[in-house]
């Protein structure tokens, strides 16, 4: 009986054997290879128009004949006769937008075989070309930085800055002394522009240079001629805030309170008239002439949260909200051709969560381009050469 059970035993333990090896040569010779990847060396898969757009193709085949890049429906780019002996290898291949929004993207394999492997749709966003000034926090301090539309190039230009602007090719600041300065470049001399005493804020320029003053017992707008010297903007008001020129530089829209309501006031300086462009219980401020002089985009809490707002200054129509972020939004700035703007998107409860977002103006269509653990305010679009 004992010899029996022994017997038996042994068949089961060969029989257990058997099937393992049986099943790990079926799992080691008939597991499909792994799907291709497309990866985007581009950050978190932004582009902007003209630019090239590289992606990378992994790919673990050794028996690939061609290998195309795909982009909304059509072919872009592609690689033949690219195979190595081995694998898994790497393929790059570029496109280069020419316009912006969204775009569908994967690679197509073409196999020795005939047949074909795709790698997974993905979606590009493209934004337009450019750099943007913008306040974010660099060594635990607030800094002044530029860079590409898309997030990527990022140069830190000043340390302990805040509030730019553009003139030309500089960027004013403020600095945290309260006086306004000026840098041609990452490495440029500085150059004084106001002095500390006036505690500026919210510098613009449009051949001069528009700036909140808090010298006083309340903010008021001032205005420094090229010559240096310093005027107040005619307007009477308890305060008034957050210039913002007009394309000609002959006028400004302000934040100006009067009898405690903080509503948006066109000031023409060649003739002194002061026009009201709101009217709302709320705070309207923080404005942003567009090139063409016809629209203003502004802030305001009229409904609840800060969110920006677009208003054409001829037609008479009220405005009109063009952000619905649930934390705020606030400091929009134009792009160069008035299609598009930049703002400050707060996503969370607290300032870390706040990035910045591009947006079309035509259709709402928005991009985040600052992905960091800081705070990121303050965007400041560049202006084409000269």
């Amino acid at each position: 009986m004992r010899l029996w059970i022994r017997w038996l035993t042994s068949l089961l333990v060969l029989l257990g054997a058997l099937a393992a090896f049986g099943l790990w040569r079926q799992w080691e010779y008939g597991q499909p290879e792994p799907s291709p990847v497309l990866t985007f060396l581009s950050p978190y898969g932004l582009g902007t128009v003209g630019a090239r757009f590289p992606v990378t193709v992994t790919l673990r085949q050794p028996d690939v004949v061609r290998v195309e890049l795909w982009v909304n429906g059509q072919p872009v780019a592609a690689a033949d006769n690219a195979i190595p002996s081995s694998a898994p290898w790497n393929l790059r291949l570029a496109w280069v937008p020419t316009e912006t929004g969204p775009h569908t993207i994967f690679a197509r394999l073409y196999m020795a075989d005939g047949a074909l492997v795709d790698t997974d749709l993905q979606t590009v966003e493209v934004v337009p070309a450019g750099a943007i000034a913008y306040v974010t926090v660099v060594q635990r301090r607030r800094a002044v930085v530029v860079s590409h539309t898309d997030g990527s190039a990022r140069q830190v230009w000043v340390l302990g800055g805040t509030d730019p602007t553009w003139a030309n090719e500089a960027v004013l600041f403020v600095a945290r002394d309260g006086g306004i300065w000026g840098q041609g470049g990452p490495q440029a001399r500085l150059q004084p522009i106001v002095p500390p005493a006036f505690r500026a804020r919210a510098p613009a320029w449009q051949g001069r240079l528009a700036f909140t003053s808090r010298r006083g017992p309340q903010p008021q707008v001032l205005l420094r001629s090229r010559e240096g010297d310093v005027t107040a903007l005619p307007i009477e008001a308890q305060t008034s805030r957050d210039p913002t020129w007009d394309p000609a530089g002959r006028e400004l829209i302000v934040a100006a309170t009067r009898e405690d309501n903080t509503d948006l006031y066109r000031v023409s300086l060649h003739t002194g008239e002061v026009r009201r462009l709101t009217d709302h219980p709320a705070v309207d401020h923080q404005p942003a002439w567009s090139p063409d002089g016809r629209v203003v985009l502004f802030v305001s809490e009229r409904d609840g949260t800060p969110q920006v707002y677009w208003l054409a200054l001829e037609s008479g129509e009220p405005p009109v909200r063009v952000t619905d972020i649930p934390y705020g939004a606030e400091r929009p700035a134009w792009s160069p051709d008035g299609t598009w703007f930049a703002y400050t998107a707060q996503l969370g409860p607290t300032p870390a969560t706040r990035e910045l977002v591009l947006q079309r103006l035509a259709d709402n269509y928005a991009v985040r381009v600052t992905f960091n653990d800081v705070e990121d305010t303050w965007p400041a679009w560049r202006p084409p050469a000269r």
